[in-house]
């Protein structure tokens, strides 16, 4: 999967129908480093998350167009 270094984080891009981004936020939240950020580019994502480390989880485009 593309993962991006903006400032020295990682960023981890989410989306179901894009090449080469994760698909699903379980999958790049676990792929995930400390202080990387995942990137939710709109949708519905019918899943559970669990954070269990500091990462910011940030949904694209605008307000109300990322479900959970």
């Amino acid at each position: 999967m593309a993962t991006r270094m903006i400032q020295g984080r990682s960023i981890l891009t989410v989306a179901p129908n894009q090449p080469d981004c994760f698909r699903t936020i379980g999958d790049a939240i676990a792929a995930a480093a400390g202080d990387a950020v995942v990137s939710i580019q709109p949708g519905t994502y019918r899943e559970s998350i669990v954070l269990d480390r500091h990462i910011t989880v940030s949904a694209a485009g605008p307000p109300g167009k990322v479900r959970v």
